[in-house]
C-alpha cells in the first residue's frame, strides 16, 4: 500500500474531478438547455396570465417535498395561486395517479420528482384536454404521451449533466419562469432548501452538483429561514457540512412521509414563525424513534428469510411497514453486500410493494428493467427503485433477478476505500485545510480514508445517539 504525503493526497483527489469541466463552469448551465423547458415555461405563463387552474403533484420524500416548497415559494412571490397535492404513501402510493386527479378541474398539471412512468395519467390528461407537464429525474422506461417533459435523463436532452435530483429540475423550472417573466427573484434564496434535496437523494457530488452544494451549504449556514433556524436550534449546531445534512437533517424531513404524512415536513419548511417552526421540527425528531422501532421489527425477521446463495436478496412480509422498507433495504444491502429488495404484502390484493437498493457499482435500474415483465409497476434509478409485484409472480421474479444477475455479469466489487498509509506526523492542520478544499464529500466524492500504522490507543469512548460509534485517542507506538 502506498505511503502518502500531502502532495500525493492532493494529486489523488484532483483525479476525482474533470478539472476542465469544473474550471469552464463559470456559471451554471442555463435552464433552457433542458429539453422542453421553453414549452413548459410558455404554457405555465399562459396559465398565469389567463388565471387558469394549475395543479402541482409532488412526492413524499425530501426531494419531492422540497420540490413542492420551491415552486410554492415562487408562485407566492408572483401572487399566483396554484393547488398542490402530495400523495399519501399509504393511501395513494407513489407519485401521480388516476385517483388523485380524475376529478380535477385543472387546466395544467405539473409533476415534480415523479410522473415519468405515469402512462395512464398521461393518457387521461390527453383525453380530457389537460396539459400535463412532467418534471422528473428518474429514468424513463418508454415514451410517454405528455404535453411536455423536463427530465435530464431523456436520451435527447442536451443538459450537460444527467444526475440531478427532482428539486433541481424544479429549481431550474423556476429559473426559466423568472427569466421569461423578466422579474426580480433571487434564485440563491432557495439553495438552503435545495441542498437538503440534493444530498438526501444521494446525487453524485461532482460537476454542477458539487458547485451547487458548495454554494448552497454557505446559504444554509447563513440562512434566516425560520425552518433552517429551527433545525440549528433543536440540533444545537450552527455550522452544517454535507454529512450533517445527510445524517442529521435529511432523516428528520424524510420521516414525515415514512411514518405519518409528508404534509408535516412541508408545513415545517414553509413555516414563517420561528417558535412554531421549532415545535414542528421537534415533532419530526420525535418520529425518528417510531421509525427505528419499525426498522428493528423488519430486521428481526430478515435473517430468517435471506437465502445466502442468492446473488440478489429479496424478502417480504405483510407486517413490514411500507414507510421504512427503503431504509431497511439499504441496511440489508450494506450488511450483506448485495442488491436488496424488501417488500410488504397487502393480503387483500396479494400485491407486494417493494423498495430496492443497490450495492457497490451494480446498476439496479438496468437489472430490474430487464425483468420488468414480471412486475405491475416499476421506477427508479441506478441506486434505488420502487416496484410492485403480484404474489403469484414473486417466485418467477426472484428467479429471473438472479438469472439476469449472472447473465449481465454484475459484480459487487468495490474500489478500496483506503487511499494509502498516512504517517501520523502528517495528521495536522495543513491536512485538514487540504481536505476542506475538496468538500463537499458524499456520493461519488467520498471522504478520504487513510491507514495509520504503529499507534497505541490510550483511551476509548462510545459516542452518538445510540452509542454505536467509538471515539479513540491514540499516540505513536
Amino acid at each position: 500500500m502506498q505511503i502518502l504525503n500531502h502532495k500525493i493526497i492532493k494529486q489523488t483527489l484532483d483525479k476525482r474531478f474533470n478539472k476542465n469541466e469544473i474550471n469552464t463552469l463559470k456559471q451554471l448551465p442555463k435552464p433552457f438547455s433542458l429539453k422542453d423547458m421553453d414549452k413548459a415555461v410558455d404554457r405555465i405563463i399562459l396559465a398565469i396570465q389567463n388565471n387558469e387552474k394549475v395543479l402541482i403533484v409532488g412526492d413524499y420524500d425530501v426531494d419531492g417535498t422540497v420540490s413542492r416548497v420551491i415552486l410554492n415559494e415562487f408562485f407566492q412571490h408572483i401572487n399566483f395561486v396554484a393547488d398542490f397535492i402530495t400523495p399519501d404513501r399509504f393511501k395513494d402510493g407513489y407519485g401521480i395517479s388516476l385517483p388523485l386527479i380524475e376529478n380535477t378541474n385543472a387546466n395544467v398539471i405539473i409533476t415534480v420528482d415523479n410522473g415519468i412512468n405515469a402512462y395512464d395519467v398521461a393518457n387521461f390528461c390527453k383525453k380530457n384536454n389537460i396539459d400535463l407537464i412532467i418534471t422528473d429525474h428518474h429514468t424513463p422506461s418508454k415514451p410517454i404521451n405528455a404535453f411536455c417533459i423536463i427530465n435530464p435523463k431523456q436520451a435527447d436532452c442536451p443538459f450537460i449533466f444527467k444526475d440531478i435530483c427532482g428539486a433541481q429540475v424544479a429549481w431550474y423550472l423556476v429559473a426559466g419562469l423568472k427569466s421569461r417573466l423578466n422579474i426580480s427573484f433571487d434564485m440563491s434564496q432557495l439553495l438552503d432548501l435545495l441542498v437538503m434535496a440534493i444530498i438526501a437523494d444521494v446525487m453524485p457530488l461532482v460537476s454542477i452538483n458539487r458547485v451547487l452544494v458548495k454554494k448552497a451549504l454557505k446559504v444554509f449556514n447563513n440562512s434566516s429561514r425560520a425552518s433552517i433556524l429551527a433545525i440549528k436550534e433543536v440540533l444545537g449546531k450552527m455550522e452544517f457540512s454535507s454529512e450533517d445534512i445527510a445524517f442529521l437533517v435529511a432523516p428528520k424531513i424524510n420521516v414525515a412521509g415514512r411514518v405519518k404524512n409528508a404534509s408535516l415536513a412541508i408545513d415545517f419548511m414553509c413555516e414563517k414563525d420561528i417558535d412554531k417552526a421549532i415545535d414542528k421540527f421537534k415533532y419530526l425528531v420525535s418520529l425518528i424513534q417510531q421509525r427505528r422501532e419499525l426498522e428493528e421489527h423488519i430486521m428481526k425477521h430478515a435473517d430468517k428469510q435471506i437465502d445466502s446463495n442468492d446473488n440478489v436478496i429479496l424478502i417480504h412480509k405483510d407486517t413490514f411497514h411500507e414507510g421504512v422498507i427503503g431504509i431497511v433495504a439499504s441496511q440489508i444491502a450494506n450488511k450483506y453486500k448485495k442488491i436488496s429488495l424488501v417488500g410488504t404484502l397487502n393480503k387483500q390484493t396479494n400485491i407486494i410493494k417493494m423498495s430496492a437498493r443497490s450495492y457497490g457499482q451494480a446498476n439496479l435500474y438496468d437489472l430490474i428493467f430487464s425483468v420488468k415483465d414480471n412486475l405491475l409497476s416499476f421506477g427508479g434509478h441506478r441506486e434505488a427503485a420502487g416496484l410492485s409485484v403480484h404474489k403469484d409472480n414473486l417466485t418467477e421474479f426472484r428467479k429471473a433477478l438472479n438469472v439476469e444477475f449472472v447473465k449481465q455479469n454484475i459484480s459487487y466489487k468495490q474500489d478500496t476505500l483506503v487511499m494509502g498509509i498516512l504517517p501520523i506526523d502528517d495528521i495536522n492542520y495543513d491536512l485538514l485545510y487540504l481536505l476542506e478544499e475538496y468538500e463537499p464529500y458524499g456520493q461519488a466524492n467520498e471522504k478520504p480514508r487513510f491507514l495509520i500504522e504503529n499507534v497505541v490507543f490510550i483511551e476509548s469512548k462510545r459516542v452518538g445517539e445510540k452509542k454505536d460509534c467509538l471515539k479513540l485517542t491514540s499516540r505513536n507506538k
